[in-house]
């Protein structure tokens, strides 16, 4: 009975699943259109949904299936066309004779560089980020700490407060209790504009609906973050404006390039990500949140993510990561911190970081709850 817009990512999946995947006495279904489904949801629902598509498809249901996740193609396709550039550069290649290398290669056009987790660094001085017993929704009770130029990992199921974690300490979403720090510095509950003054940059999980403007231009969703350096009483000046997000959109690699004055709808999903990440990049945050920050991008948008990520915890800013891709935090992260029913249950640290393990222990502490 909860209205749809107050449920996480994953449980509105869901509901558009259940929406397209009934069937009508009256008009039986011939094709399936999935658009990135499994984008938000967590890895233990993912098998689930890949069997009610098999089952659609032995029914006789034509299946048009779109995903970044290369794995899933090899698991539900029998064949697959790749786009690059706004040009299909393989149509209906039959999956049988493809590899995982031969996949990227046609969507990247080369090959994808690997992004090195920097190590954990054990220090004595003070953290730069500190959460202590922080409850909000189902969220009960977290506290941890970070340091700079490290990068932690937030892992759990749907309903393990993992949704709830970053929300809370940006201030985006009410907290219940408990209270966050930075180096030193207690930040204001429910206050992103305190969290933005003390240092603090966060990038949710749903671009559209909260991470930026979409009927602003690129430029504009780049300056947002801080409008102080541009204006000039009583304007902002269009020019300083216009240097600073060109360099930042080449910097971040935005395409199509030289197109900041265009609406940031007109952009792929990799673009808009990035166009977003260089909004408070530009700032030289000293804890940068992300909340799944490659949803429903391509594998070469991706890496390169993956490598302005790293290089923001190298010049020195706690970054902590939310993520369902298992892969992407053994990717990113040094430590793992792998909620349940609301609170820390495990932590993950140096070699123990990987997707297996992170996505056992997030089975299995699911498996311990129900029973």
């Amino acid at each position: 009975d909860q209205l749809v817009g107050t449920l996480p990512a994953a449980a509105r999946t869901g509901v558009s699943l259940a929406r397209a995947m009934q069937v009508d006495e009256h008009s039986a279904p011939v094709l399936l259109v999935l658009d990135e489904p499994t984008a938000a949801l967590p890895a233990v629902e993912v098998a689930d949904l890949h069997r009610m598509v098999v089952a659609a498809a032995a029914s006789g249901v034509g299946v048009l299936y779109v995903t970044h996740h290369l794995a899933e193609v090899f698991e539900v396709a029998d064949v697959v066309s790749v786009l690059r550039d706004g040009v299909v550069v393989a149509a209906a290649t039959p999956t049988a004779g493809l590899t995982h290398e031969d996949l990227v290669h046609l969507i990247v056009g080369g090959r994808v560089s690997e992004v090195a987790a920097p190590p954990r660094l054990v220090r004595s001085d003070a953290p730069v980020l500190a959460v202590v017993d922080l409850a909000s929704g189902p969220l009960l009770r977290l506290s941890f700490e970070g340091q700079g130029e490290e990068v932690i990992g937030i892992a759990g199921v749907a309903g393990s407060g993992r949704e709830n974690v970053l929300p809370a300490i940006f201030g985006a979403q009410p907290r219940d209790g408990g209270y966050v720090s930075i180096a030193g510095a207690v930040l204001a509950p429910g206050s992103p504009r305190d969290s933005i003054a003390g240092g603090v940059a966060y990038l949710p999980s749903d671009r559209h609906a909260c991470g930026g403007v979409m009927t602003l231009t690129a430029r504009e969703n780049v300056s947002l973050s801080d409008l102080r350096p541009f204006w000039q009483f009583p304007v902002i000046r269009r020019s300083r404006e216009r240097v600073t997000a060109a360099h930042w959109l080449e910097r971040l690699g935005v395409r199509p390039a030289a197109a900041a004055e265009r609406d940031l709808r007109t952009f792929s999903g990799g673009n808009q990500q990035k166009v977003l990440l260089a909004k408070w990049l530009r700032l030289e945050p000293k804890v940068l949140l992300l909340d799944d920050p490659t949803q429903g991008v391509d594998i070469g948008a991706k890496a390169l993510l993956h490598g302005h990520i790293a290089a923001a915890a190298r010049a020195g800013a706690c970054v902590v990561v939310s993520s369902s891709d298992h892969q992407e935090l053994a990717t990113l992260c040094s430590r793992v911190i792998v909620l349940s029913a609301g609170t820390l249950a495990t932590e993950l640290v140096g070699p123990d970081v990987t997707a297996a393990s992170i996505t056992r222990a997030s089975l299995a502490l699911t498996r311990a709850q129900a029973s």
